[in-house]
């Protein structure tokens, strides 16, 4: 049984490598431990030397029959799980054969990269803490690769593919699963919270996705803004990217999107993958972020929209004082002193950047000026 739960993600070669070997891990030294027992058991009941050998040749014969045991519960796992598990279309081989065949071709407009390795497929899915309770949303599954593994570990999965010309592939390479819906719509225009609904009875859902990186933005800002009924979104998008939305206060990655996506959910940056395991090879890093949607925000703020609008414009011209930031940007109508005033009883220097500041205090930078304004 462990044999079946560390080996049932690996490729068919590597998972028959797998129970064979702890097979015989166990399966050697049983008999010389057999019979070394019969010949302890006859030393402690001070046998004749010559009628030990059939204590002996009991004490082989008993590991011979848990060997044989071992043997078909082995070979039984293996069968079951050939029987019950689809081959697996995430290595090189399979990916190409599966391409060639449906004569599919690669658009770079939706930026499709497939993951060819079943290892980071896995990840993800452990990662995202995928059950037989959960209801998934996969937003650009492709042929099919991680949709695969996310359907032998939830109840029920959606997968929404833009490109029509994926959907018959899809069809096959699924075609052994029954928990799983394929939509053939654009995730920015699709009902999500209809698929909720009718899907899992408007409980939470989960979101796994390889993203395609040119809409990793608008389709997390989209999950998370709209305070959909999800619990996590776990994510395939380009290194950078992570890197921008993980980073802390003071660094060179922080900024708008950082504080936007931390503001909605706990970023944890799950692995950095490198090109070599997608077909096509994209030009750039990639990365698996996991956000953990949060049940409240962990700052409050009286105007959500006025505490953004500060965060943008201090970021639109980084290397610039928060106070001319602020007052340079076309969105915000507070005057040069309301502005200093407001810095002020923040308690920061006058020559703070916005790079500097943390959510809250651009929670409670937002408060001041609504209070500066008699609101």
């Amino acid at each position: 049984e462990w044999c079946e739960r560390k080996a049932d993600s690996k490729s068919e070669k590597i998972r028959k490598y797998a129970y064979w070997g702890v097979y015989l891990f166990v399966a050697i030294p049983l008999p010389g431990t057999g019979a070394w027992m019969g010949a302890l058991i006859a030393a402690l009941l001070n046998m004749d030397p010559k009628k030990t050998f059939p204590v002996i040749a009991i004490g082989v014969l008993t590991a011979g029959i848990i060997v044989s045991v071992l043997s078909f519960g082995v070979l039984g796992a293996i069968i079951y799980k050939e029987k019950n598990m689809a081959e697996r279309i995430s290595t090189p081989s399979r990916t190409k054969e599966i391409i060639e065949a449906n004569r599919f071709a690669f658009k770079k407009n939706f930026g499709q990269n497939f993951l060819i390795d079943s290892n980071i497929l896995d990840n993800i899915a452990s990662c995202a803490g995928v059950t037989k309770d959960d209801c998934v949303l996969e937003i650009g599954p492709g042929i099919g690769s991680l949709a695969q593994v996310l359907a032998e570990n939830a109840r029920q999965v959606v997968a929404v593919e833009i490109d029509n010309t994926l959907i018959p592939i899809l069809k096959q390479t699924l075609a052994d699963y029954d928990n799983v819906t394929i939509l053939n719509q654009d995730i920015l225009k699709t009902d999500i919270d209809a698929i909720i609904q009718e899907k899992n009875d408007g409980r939470n859902i989960k979101v796994v996705a390889n993203l395609p990186y040119y809409i990793t933005t608008p389709i997390i800002m989209d999950l998370l803004e709209n305070e959909r009924h999800v619990d996590s979104i776990t994510v395939m998008v380009q290194k950078e990217v992570a890197e921008r939305i993980n980073a802390k206060p003071g660094t060179k990655d922080y900024g708008a999107l950082s504080l936007a996506v931390q503001y909605y959910a706990e970023p944890y940056l799950v692995a950095n993958v490198p090109p070599n395991c997608f077909m096509p090879r994209p030009n750039v890093g990639s990365a698996v972020i996991r956000l953990t949607v949060h049940e409240k925000p962990p700052a409050t703020v009286r105007d959500e929209s006025l505490m953004f609008r500060l965060i943008r414009a201090s970021f639109n011209q980084r290397r610039k004082t928060l106070a001319n930031g602020l007052n340079n940007s076309p969105e915000l109508h507070y005057s040069k002193e309301q502005i200093a005033e407001a810095i002020e009883k923040l308690g920061t220097s006058p020559s703070i950047r916005g790079e500097a500041l943390t959510l809250e205090e651009f929670a409670r930078l937002s408060d001041i000026l609504l209070e500066l304004e008699g609101k």
